[in-house]
């Protein structure tokens, strides 16, 4: 299930925008595109993504008997290995400067939401939080967690997930609804809120990589709307038919 409401609002998402843009001119959009270092392959190119889809892969296959480094250690391992097959050397330091100048703003962002969230936890607030999502009733969850859910993950970020996706797990699971199809459909939900305020995470840091130099909110925000829209609806289907869908797990 989350295989195809990522896929279909990928799809749609690009037939979108791509279909109201300005024609590309291929062979100008090829001339802007970096040259390519003597001595890279395809070979050479996809070590450092084998390593990071082997280690990941080790920990699942051999779980008792494979140590537990975390995602952090295992994309650095994986970006080291391009110092190993990279045939021009890249400039570390510099390249590490330039990223901690880069993503400074962000992390800030995040030491923030995560004091803001223990603070919710040490007050009471982020219980409170919980169980006025889950006493809602179900009908008034389907009418609502399409907002609810982009708006907490542009509050909270990821610590929504603890916050209302276990009660949530828990109340549809007890309905009778299955709760691992509503599950899919939560977690194409959530990411939405990752270009909303006050955090906006990973919407800066799209601006911030692509150069974007028009209106945040007016500009890149205004033109993601419609495609939002349409992976909220399906997502939300998804979560009100999860019973009748629950042959798409083998259910």
């Amino acid at each position: 299930p989350l295989a195809i409401l990522s896929i279909s609002g990928a799809l749609f998402s690009a037939f979108w925008l791509a279909g109201r843009g300005k024609s590309v001119d291929l062979e100008k959009a090829l001339a802007d595109l970096p040259e390519v270092p003597a001595g890279w392959n395809w070979t050479r190119a996809s070590i450092p993504f084998i390593v990071l889809i082997a280690l990941v892969l080790a920990g699942r296959i051999f779980p008792y008997t494979f140590p537990v480094i975390g995602l952090p250690l295992i994309f650095m391992i994986s970006g080291l290995t391009v110092l190993f097959v990279s045939p021009v050397k890249p400039r570390l330091f510099p390249v590490a400067c330039a990223t901690v100048k880069n993503l400074l703003g962000l992390v800030g962002i995040m030491v923030v939401v995560g004091a803001l969230i223990q603070i919710t936890a040490l007050s009471g607030v982020r219980g409170l939080l919980s169980l006025a999502v889950v006493t809602l009733p179900l009908s008034v969850l389907f009418y609502t967690l399409w907002i609810i859910l982009p708006v907490s993950e542009g509050v909270l970020q990821y610590a929504v997930a603890p916050l209302f996706g276990v009660p949530l797990v828990m109340l549809f699971n007890m309905k009778g609804l299955n709760p691992i199809i509503s599950l899919a459909a939560w977690s194409v939900m959530w990411p939405l809120g990752d270009c909303l305020p006050p955090t906006a995470v990973v919407g800066r840091a799209s601006v911030m990589e692509l150069n974007y130099k028009g209106s945040y909110f007016g500009g890149f925000v205004k033109a993601t709307l419609v495609p939002m829209a349409f992976i909220l609806l399906l997502s939300t289907l998804f979560m009100i038919y999860s019973k009748e869908l629950s042959a798409l797990i083998g259910g």
